[in-house]
């Protein structure tokens, strides 16, 4: 009964957060639909790529390419080369490396012309990855490294420490243990400061890859320490796939002392946690494993049925390698079984399968150094493209001098005679470009002017609400919890019911006016905490269904922007509610490195957005945004509800 609630709990996860991704795809697409301008329409196809990218890399192509055409009409690179990123992210994922990397060639060398080393990191990291896997390690660990140094100049403690386990891994790969070790060992260091439930992830990700490592060189009591460090830390966040693949090293370990019995346990525990996940690739190797103990512990009988089972796994998911050393193992146990007939025909199959996957191997092979010929040869052919253009350019410039070496006495009367007219011009243009920089001048200090009176008026607005809030709960909320003691003290003789219930609810109101007008959990404990309470509010009393979604505030931020998309958030809501007759609303704020995205919508009765519908609401909103640097949009139909959607950049 307890493993089929764990299990009904970890399905309900699943398709939480898949409701969530959904919700975040509608919206977006809500927003398309709702676009009016071609930049708005190329950002939400944009972001629709990005967040298909592991649903469905081929949608993510399609509408990376849609940004990308868009963005390209506007003139805008920025843009374009994001969705061009993104283009090539997606090909790498789907394992097409020919088409991945001239995409991210391209994104990162656009990045490094423009100065943004921070933007250049991602696909450069991708590159590395491609180039891993097409066995370039030499390159793959340039562009690591090169990672590294952007991710130190930016002070990115968890960017550092991914650098350090990348470099690890090709250090692995190329059997250079002890430098592997070093730089795994640098990377748990880093990430010793920090402590987030993804942080607990790396670490296990970092133990397992010393727990694999020092397996591979039979150091099997280091490796056991790992693995055991490891599988704590994916107990501790829940991560139960992690869990499995720490059993299934620990059955390996046992193995190789010739500890068969914990072997099979542990082999058995792998099995029923990759079962409950449904990875069917890992299930087929822990019982290819697991068969190899039984078989070595002469369960001979058991050892047929679990190898079989995976023979059949592993021909329907066409893992070619696995069925050959399933048939490989199947050979040896019928051998022990004395049934030859049967051991001469999977020993039959094993050799015809080692020769077709040999074959198979080698032209896998050369298709990763055809697609690494091609890179290399497109680079050499920028670089001779670039020597050519050099020496062609010098040859230009000596003919020009000779050129203009036999005119030059024409050119010099030419231009005695028009010098006094260019004078002229030059003067004239001179004090058209000062009267033209006055204007900008002036236009810039009004502009600056009246930002800083919209600042000292929010300002002044929000210590008006915080002294007032102050006063009704220091002062009058004092005197009214006073006057209820009072009451509550007297007699039963002299008490007066109506008169004490009056005061209740006079002083639960002074209690909620002082918190509209400046939340205390705001101010304690943070933005996320006070929208959960406005929401609570809002159920309450009864109000619309009220769905809140805060993503990446785990840290607080600056108070004056928390302030800020408070008030913004609470006007929109109070909108709803009054105004627009919503039955639910849907709150969504997002933080990532660079920006914070806030999205509301509500199923309410709208509103023609051709019509004047300015409130004071919507302009203090507006003001807020424009305060914070921000952009702010609305969009609305009448019956069709409301979406305000905000975007800050963070600097």
């Amino acid at each position: 009964m307890k493993k089929i609630v764990i299990l009904l709990v970890l399905n309900f996860c699943v398709i939480t957060i898949y409701s969530q991704q959904q919700k975040i795809l509608d919206s977006l697409e809500l927003r398309l639909s709702n676009s009016i301008t071609a930049e708005d329409s190329a950002w939400a196809h944009m972001r629709i790529a990005w967040n298909s990218l592991r649903l469905n890399p081929d949608e993510s192509i399609r509408r990376a390419n849609i940004g990308a055409e868009m963005y390209d009409k506007v003139g805008d690179s920025l843009g374009l080369m994001r969705c061009e990123y993104y283009i090539g992210l997606a090909y790498r994922l789907k394992s097409e490396y020919g088409k991945s990397l001239p995409r991210l060639e391209n994104a990162y060398n656009y990045f490094v012309s423009v100065g943004d080393t921070r933007a250049s990191s991602g696909p450069l990291f991708n590159m590395a990855v491609v180039h891993s896997l097409l066995g370039d390690y030499e390159k793959s660990m340039e562009m690591y490294h090169r990672e590294l140094k952007i991710n130190e100049e930016n002070k990115s403690t968890r960017g550092i420490a991914n650098s350090y386990n990348s470099i690890g891994i090709i250090h692995k790969k190329l059997e250079q243990y002890d430098l592997a070790v070093s730089f795994y060992t640098k990377a748990l260091a880093m990430l010793d400061s920090l402590n987030t439930d993804n942080d607990k992830y790396e670490k296990a990700n970092l133990h397992s890859n010393l727990g694999s490592l020092y397996l591979e060189r039979d150091m099997l009591d280091s490796s056991m320490a790992n693995v055991l460090i490891a599988m704590n830390f994916h107990k501790q966040i829940d991560h139960e796939m992690g869990v499995a693949d720490s059993y299934y090293i620990l059955g390996i370990i046992f193995q190789k002392r010739g500890d068969q019995e914990n072997a099979i346990a542990y082999f058995e525990k792998a099995i029923e946690l990759y079962k409950k996940q449904d990875h069917k690739k890992e299930q087929i190797n822990t019982k290819l494993e697991w068969s190899k103990s039984l078989l070595a512990n002469k369960e001979y009988n058991k050892a047929l049925k679990i190898a079989n089972e995976g023979l059949i796994s592993a021909e329907e998911l066409g893992i070619m390698q696995v069925v050959k050393d399933l048939n490989n193992l199947l050979a040896e146990i019928y051998r022990m079984k004395n049934d030859y007939k049967m051991a001469d025909l999977h020993q039959s199959r094993f050799s015809i399968l080692s020769d077709s996957l040999l074959g198979e191997k080698a032209l896998e092979q050369i298709n990763h150094l055809q697609i690494r010929y091609d890179t290399k040869k497109k680079q050499d052919e920028i670089y001779s493209l670039e020597v050519e253009n050099k020496l062609q350019a010098e040859i230009n410039n000596k003919q020009r001098m000779l050129l203009w070496g036999g005119i030059g006495l024409l050119l010099l009367l030419i231009a005695f005679s028009i010098a006094i007219t260019k004078q002229i011009s030059t003067k004239k243009k001179l004090a058209e470009q000062a009267l033209e920089m006055k204007k900008i001048e002036i236009e810039s200090l009004q502009k600056q002017g009246q930002l800083d009176v919209l600042n000292a008026m929010l300002d002044g607005e929000e210590n008006e609400r915080l002294r007032i809030s102050q006063e009704l709960h220091d002062g009058l909320g004092s005197m009214l919890g006073t006057l209820k003691l009072r009451m509550s003290n007297r007699g039963a003789d002299q008490s007066n019911d109506e008169e004490l219930d009056l005061i209740n609810k006079t002083h639960e109101e002074v209690r909620r006016i002082a918190h509209d007008l400046m939340p205390a959990s705001l101010i304690r404990f943070g933005l996320k905490d006070s929208l959960e309470d406005l929401c609570s509010n809002i159920k309450s009393a009864d109000g619309p269904k009220c769905h809140l979604s805060v993503i990446g505030f785990e840290e607080r931020i600056d108070q004056n922007v928390e302030l800020n998309l408070y008030r913004i958030c609470q006007e929109a809501v109070s909108n709803a509610i009054k105004y627009a007759n919503s039955t639910e609303i849907i709150l969504q704020l997002h933080k990532n490195e660079d920006q914070i995205i806030l999205e509301i919508e509500d199923d309410g009765i709208g509103f023609d957005m051709t019509q004047d519908h300015q409130g004071i609401g919507l302009k203090n909103m507006r003001l807020r945004v424009e305060q914070l640097g921000g952009q702010i949009s609305l969009q609305s139909k009448e019956g069709e509800g409301t979406q305000l959607w905000v975007e800050l950049k963070l600097s």
